[in-house]
């Protein structure tokens, strides 16, 4: 059986030489989300492109999307351009169009390991392990709900209850079982609801303006992190009409894969 992540990432090549590429790609049913589909999956979309093109050149380190305005459901195109090639980074831009619309812009930079000093200073959270967490019930409507199964920690989004802060922990899994790495992360990384949410316990109309991964493992790390990722998440300032979002995804052993950044639009 085949995961919907791995189908929506499969392209079609209209045009490519050595630095430039345009990919036919599509909307994803199963990726479904109020308006368009999920941002994740795009994200993934974009990054599995670069991955995939025949330039490339080490893995991914850092990829920044910009949403400005919703996807339409059905086929797009991915455009991608290689910038430079240094000799420890690669940095290419990427977008998407559908017709004369531009709904996606950004940028994607690959860098190639050395052997350097390592250290990591970020610490797993001390919650319980997924099998004593409850697992999350489905949402109606939300489609893109349903490949991923959410065990809450902590900071659980309660309708009609405010809390004095806006963080969320959660041990997350894929639904049908697939293995991490980074297209998956990718989207795993999109994967919190707007924190307006959590603490004002209100569905407000929201949607991703800017999102910022940093992919901070390497292939084998994400390959063997186990069928759930710790999901830990929180914003640090509402107000005008925006949020940010700040979140690390670590592996079940404490190993840190991925740190995003993201600037949400709220109304209310």
């Amino acid at each position: 059986m085949t995961h919907p992540l791995d189908e929506a990432v499969r392209f079609t090549t209209t045009s490519s030489d050595d630095s430039r590429a345009v990919l036919r790609a599509a909307t994803h049913p199963a990726y479904n989300n109020m308006v368009g589909p999920f941002g994740g999956i795009t994200a993934a979309q974009l990054l599995a492109a670069v991955q995939q093109h025949p330039a490339a050149q080490g893995n991914p380190a850092a990829q920044t999307l910009n949403y400005t305005s919703p996807v339409e459901y059905g086929e797009f195109d991915i455009h991608l351009e290689l910038v430079q090639t240094n000799n420890s980074n690669q940095h290419w831009n990427v977008r998407i169009t559908q017709g004369e619309s531009t709904p996606v812009t950004g940028s994607v930079v690959f860098t190639s390991e050395r052997d350097t000093f390592a250290h990591q200073e970020a610490r797993l959270p001390q919650v319980p392990g997924p099998e004593e967490c409850e697992s999350a019930p489905p949402v109606n409507d939300l489609r893109w709900l349903d490949n991923y199964e959410f065990r809450f920690a902590r900071g659980a989004y309660e309708l009609g209850r405010e809390h004095d802060d806006s963080e969320s922990v959660y041990w997350l899994r894929h639904t049908p079982s697939r293995h991490w790495d980074a297209p998956s992360l990718a989207s795993a990384a999109d994967s919190f609801f707007p924190r307006i949410f959590r603490r004002t316990g209100k569905p407000h109309p929201a949607a991703t303006i800017s999102l910022t991964t940093y992919f901070l493992g390497t292939p084998e790390e994400y390959a063997s992190a186990g069928e759930y990722v710790l999901c830990q998440g929180r914003a640090q300032r509402f107000g005008g009409g925006t949020a940010d979002q700040s979140a690390r995804l670590f592996s079940s052993e404490g190993h840190l894969l991925v740190s995003t950044h993201q600037l949400t639009y709220f109304r209310g």
